[in-house]
């Protein structure tokens, strides 16, 4: 199998002889307590940033251990006072409010915020102040089909077009630096990609611009009937530019919801989202770096970042992941963005709450983190589809 570190929970590695054991489910590596096994999976209220959490394949449960839940969390207004919790030395605060379901976001070259509404059809630009805050906002283009994924092509400086991946075609929009309203209607690049099931569509290029990636979640939850027709679907898509070539790049994705190019490696990853149905914490959701031509299992089988310097120089590099908050546990999970530690290009294993607070502590849900950006300062930016709003964070402590 690939290579993956997951989403909510992170594959094996061997600890270090030195790391001194703090009884079954905790070790100590470096500076850093680390929780392991049954320990590592928690919920909303063991949430806290710096907690750091390892899970290997053998310590998920087999399936049907307990009873699939359904617990959808009940959204709730942000209540007075609350906020977000980050890591001592950083400072999080509202970015932009009343925004109608607002999911990825994407940082145009020149600094400009571009964000998704996918409820409302539209693309909202920020355009970007001096010191990171924004300017002013304006819709950039609306009427779209559910629009979720965004891109700038060709990469560089100075982008031509504005890439939208709406959930049955890509569309592009002639883009010129600066630009606070599409100057025309789109043209359609891609103009079949298969509608229903999973609705997100992320669109992407390679660093040389050669090559665009499309994600396309599946229909079905584990293509229960021979009936659902998958094809095109649990996969990421390669394209030429213009929208021919296209090819399967890596399959057996079940929903691949948005997509990042590492900027050391020029890897391509992604954070997927896994089957449901099996019981509390099985399958894991999980984030992967995707070889081409590779098989990631879905329906078969299952488990066998950041250029800015506005935060520390360990956190540089690593990946931010939203965890959108999960229905199928009895014990509410996710609703907090989690920090991936990586080692010259490579991730650790382990995974680290970063950002938290947005669940009650009566388990009502006041916010649902959805895209993660960063902004030209080194700020990251978090958009809340629940809330409508974008948080942004930033590092203030000492050096």
């Amino acid at each position: 199998m690939p290579d993956r570190t997951r989403r909510r929970r992170s594959p094996a590695l061997i600890l270090a002889a030195t790391a001194a054991v703090l009884g079954a489910g905790a070790i100590v590596q470096a500076d850093a307590v680390v929780l392991t096994g049954t320990l590592a999976y928690g919920d909303w209220t063991k949430d806290a940033p710096g907690v750091r959490r390892r899970l290997t394949p053998a310590d998920m449960p087999p399936p049907y251990a307990t009873r699939s839940a359904a617990n959808g969390g009940r959204i709730v207004p942000r209540p007075s006072g609350a906020a977000p919790k980050v890591p001592p030395g950083f400072t999080v605060e509202l970015f932009a409010t009343g925004l109608s379901g607002p999911r990825l976001l994407r940082v145009a070259p020149n600094g400009d915020i571009f964000v998704a509404e996918m409820r409302a059809g539209s693309i909202r630009v920020f355009h970007a102040g001096a010191s990171g805050q924004r300017a002013n906002a304006t819709i950039y283009a609306k009427g779209l089909d559910e629009p979720f994924g965004l891109a700038f092509y060709p990469p560089g400086p100075d982008p031509d077009y504005l890439y939208v991946g709406t959930v049955g075609a890509v569309l592009r929009f002639a883009y010129h630096s600066g630009d606070g309203a599409a100057s025309g209607k789109p043209e359609t690049i891609v103009p079949n990609l298969p509608d229903g099931g999973h609705s997100t569509r992320d669109v992407i290029f390679s660093p040389d611009g050669r090559k665009m990636y499309v994600s396309v979640g599946s229909l079905s939850n584990d293509q229960e009937s021979a009936s659902v027709d998958e094809t095109r679907r649990a996969d990421i898509l390669q394209f030429n530019p213009d929208g021919g070539g296209e090819r399967r790049f890596a399959t057996g994705l079940r929903n691949p919801v948005q997509m990042a190019i590492h900027p050391l490696t020029g890897d391509l990853w992604t954070a997927v989202n896994e089957r449901d149905g099996l019981g509390d914490d099985l399958p894991p959701d999980y984030v992967t770096r995707v070889r081409e031509g590779a098989f990631y299992g879905w329906p078969w089988y299952y488990i066998g970042a950041y250029t800015g310097k506005q935060f520390p120089a360990a956190y540089r590099n690593d990946l931010f992941v939203a965890l959108h908050g999960s229905w199928n546990r009895s014990r509410r999970t996710g609703y907090k963005v989690v920090r991936v530690p990586q080692h010259d290009g490579k991730p650790t294993g382990e995974y680290e709450d970063f950002l938290t607070g947005f669940v009650t502590p009566e388990g009502d849900v006041w916010a649902r983190p959805v895209g993660v950006a960063v902004a030209p300062d080194g700020a990251l930016l978090v958009s809340d589809d629940a809330g409508g709003t974008v948080w942004r964070i930033t590092y203030t402590g000492a050096r």
